[in-house]
């Protein structure tokens, strides 16, 4: 057992509002090593879908970091690209999740079918 808690950490998901609007609360909780923000998820649930340039997402993701850097906890998101993820590292995320398989694989065969085309 104190092996394995050494080895996992407990990264719950910031979605919702009201988690963002808890965050500074939520990272002070005893266990959780940090938080990985949902950026579709919250982007949604702040009634702005997908629009990652908008301000108060940005405030937002901001507010994120800045409530894991002050509690000495890491602060990780999801990303859709490689220039997306070099910005949040840049930021000083502590690590990026960019991409899922389907992408990766569907952008991949699209690349080598352009080639073979010429």
């Amino acid at each position: 057992m104190k092996s394995s808690n050494e080895k996992v950490l407990l990264l719950p998901q910031c979605e919702t509002k009201e988690a963002l609007d808890s965050i500074e609360e939520i990272v002070q909780i005893e266990g959780i090593d940090g938080i990985f923000i949902g950026p579709f998820d919250l982007s949604i649930c702040m009634g702005i879908p997908g629009r990652f340039d908008a301000p108060e997402f940005r405030e937002a993701v901001d507010r994120i970091l800045r409530a894991c850097k002050y509690a000495g906890k890491l602060c990780m998101t999801f990303t859709t690209t490689p220039a997306e993820a070099r910005t949040y590292i840049g930021k000083g995320f502590d690590a990026v999740a960019n991409s899922i398989d389907t992408i990766t694989i569907g952008q991949a065969y699209k690349a080598m079918v352009d080639e073979i085309r010429g």
